[in-house]
């Protein structure tokens, strides 16, 4: 079988709101047609830094734009799957991005069928994927939210 690597990079939006943090999650669809929720997260384009390509990316799937990165410390996912009789080993670097703003909107609902602010203990939860689950209780601890 022929294999392939494929890598992304995204953003784990956090806003501060009066009442504590929020951190963004997408519902996004996949190539397949499966859907699950998951941090924003897209490919570079030509010429993009990982930081310039997260920051599109999160801008394209969200709507957010006046958003921090944390550079300091990156996050990383590394899983393999199949398509089309391909292997894809694929890796995904994340950066914590601190948001001005809580204001969403969905530009791609081909890609993305909602967005939600969530409590950093229900985040978890609606992760579909152990690997991103594993992800965010290192983001989550290196918070010490």
């Amino acid at each position: 079988m022929e294999t392939k690597t494929d890598a992304s990079y995204g953003v784990i939006p956090i806003y501060k709101s009066a009442d504590g943090y929020r951190v963004l999650l997408v519902h996004q669809i996949s190539h397949r047609g499966d859907r699950y929720w998951i941090f924003p997260k897209g490919h570079a384009e030509a010429g993009e830094t990982p930081e310039q390509a997260a920051l599109r990316e999160l801008q394209e799937e969200t709507g957010l734009s006046a958003v921090q990165l944390q550079t300091e410390k990156i996050f990383e996912l590394a899983y393999s799957f199949v398509y089309e009789a391909v292997r894809i080993k694929k890796t995904v670097k994340y950066f914590i991005g601190h948001c001005a703003s809580a204001d969403t909107s969905i530009s791609q609902p081909n890609e993305i069928v909602e967005v939600r602010w969530c409590q950093p203990a229900d985040v978890e939860a609606l992760l579909a994927h152990e690997e991103t689950r594993r992800l965010w209780r290192a983001v989550r601890e290196y918070l010490k939210m």
